[in-house]
Parts: structure tokens; sequence; C-alpha cells
């Protein structure tokens, strides 16, 4: 709802604001991103530096509002796949991106020495496919801060 009516004044007019945390609100409940509007370059910059500097969302007087501390999350995975970190051959740790679920994969996956033990051999309609998790490099976040904001009951997430 605080988004909505944000946004709804966000569209309506240039912002009323006139204190930058209230700035700041109108800005980031913007579906189209914080920085659509040239209006709204200034706030959200400044608050891109405070958040690099450890400081927190500034607050609007009179709306449901809340927010995380900046977090660092530094890489990020395709949708369909969770960062896991697993053994190396070495015994050194990796991190890597495994999908949620089984993919089919080359059937030396399921047989011989090149054999998974995560695979399993699925066979359907006279058939045969292997599936095994597939894995993928993580990519490297160009911006890897964030912070969680609740505007009425409602959370975006801020990337920095």
């Amino acid at each position: 709802m605080g988004c909505a009516v944000a946004s709804t004044f966000f569209f309506a007019a240039p912002a009323p604001a006139s204190d930058w945390g209230c700035q700041v609100l109108l800005c980031i409940s913007n579906p189209g991103g914080p920085m659509q509007y040239a209006a709204c370059v200034p706030p959200i910059a400044q608050l891109y530096d405070v958040l690099r500097s450890g400081g927190s969302i500034p607050t609007c007087t009179g709306v449901g509002f809340s927010s995380s501390t900046p977090r660092f999350e530094p890489y990020r995975c395709e949708d369909g796949s969770l960062l896991t970190r697993i053994e190396g051959e070495t015994g050194s740790d990796s991190l890597t991106c495994r999908s949620v679920a089984r993919q089919e994969v080359r059937l030396d996956k399921c047989r011989g020495s090149e054999a998974s033990e995560t695979a399993r051999l699925v066979h359907s309609g006279g058939k045969a496919a292997c599936m095994d998790y597939t894995h993928t490099r993580p990519e490297v976040r160009e911006q890897p801060n964030y912070v969680d904001v609740t505007i009425d009951g409602l959370t975006q997430r801020i990337w920095f």
C-alpha cells in the first residue's frame, strides 16, 4: 500500500518531499527504479554514499517504514540456481551456482568413471535420461551491497 501511495504521488507531480528522507522514500518506491527520474538522482546518490560508509536509510515521518542494516553479497546466480560452497579435489572450497532441480546431462554422468554421486538414471517413454544437478560459475555483482526496505509491509531490496 505504501509503495502504491508513494508511487501515485511520485507520478502525479514532482516529489513534494521537503526533507531528504521523504525524497529517498519516494524515489525507492518507484517501480521504474530509484533513479529513473532526474529529480531522484541527487538524493539516491547521496543515499548510496551514506550506505557505503555504514550509515542507514533515512526515515520519513508518518510513514510505516523500516530498513535492514547494509549487507554484502558479492555473487549472484541465475534464477533456478543457488550459490553453494563445494569442496574441491585438492581439499580447497570454491563457490558454484547449483541448479535447484536436476537437469538432463550426458549419460556418462550416470555410468562409468565420469559418474556423479547425485546423478539419477530416469526411464521414460522407452528412453533413458541422466538427470543431475548442474553447476555454473557465479557472476560477480557490480553492486554487491544492499539493504531491504519495508514500507507498509512491502519489502524491496536496493542494491548499491
